[in-house]
């Protein structure tokens, strides 16, 4: 064998055991625990779960989360939004040059109108708040937002102490 002959061996001997011992990285892996309500506030929470760190990649219209590199196992991320719906949200997360599997953040409402409980008297019933209702409906409220409920048993009973005027305060609805 000619000293050029073994040269070439010994170089593509070398080159093989470069290969073969070239780390190569693993998309990551990753899967939903919590998604974002279907109705939120203005900071909308995201939970999911990577089985690799990495940098997390936003896509649609949701744009840019608070948190930009995934851990392994739980992430949360938030974006604060103005109101509107969110449906094409999407959360990968990129090890190395690698993408894992894209997240689809299912569709939801962000909204700065928050749930308005109404309660009337023990004589009265929840069709005395039509009015409220159809006045907040009008202001932007959706009407999911608005719910009316009939007390059906007295303050004395609900609270355990009632005023003169048939309220009940805080503390008497709820001991320490």
């Amino acid at each position: 064998m000619t000293k050029k002959l073994k040269g070439i061996l010994f170089l593509a001997f070398i080159i093989m055991l470069g290969v073969a011992t070239t780390d190569r990285v693993e998309a990551a892996t990753v899967s939903q625990i919590s998604s974002v309500p279907a109705l939120s506030d203005e900071t909308a929470t995201y939970i999911f779960n990577s089985d690799s760190e990495g940098t997390i990649v936003y896509s649609g219209n949701c744009g840019t989360a608070d948190k930009t590199v995934a851990v392994v196992g739980q992430n949360k991320v938030t974006w604060t939004l103005a109101n509107g719906v969110y449906s094409n949200c999407t959360v990968t997360v990129r090890n190395g040059s690698t993408n894992s599997n894209t997240l689809a953040v299912p569709s939801f409402e962000s909204t700065s109108k928050y749930p308005v409980v109404f309660v009337h008297g023990w004589m009265g019933n929840s069709s005395a708040w039509s009015s409220a209702k159809s006045y907040l409906v009008n202001k932007g409220w959706k009407s999911e937002l608005l719910v009316a409920n009939s007390i059906t048993q007295s303050n004395s009973v609900l609270c355990g102490t009632a005023s003169k005027q048939g309220l009940c305060t805080l503390l008497s609805c709820y001991p320490e």
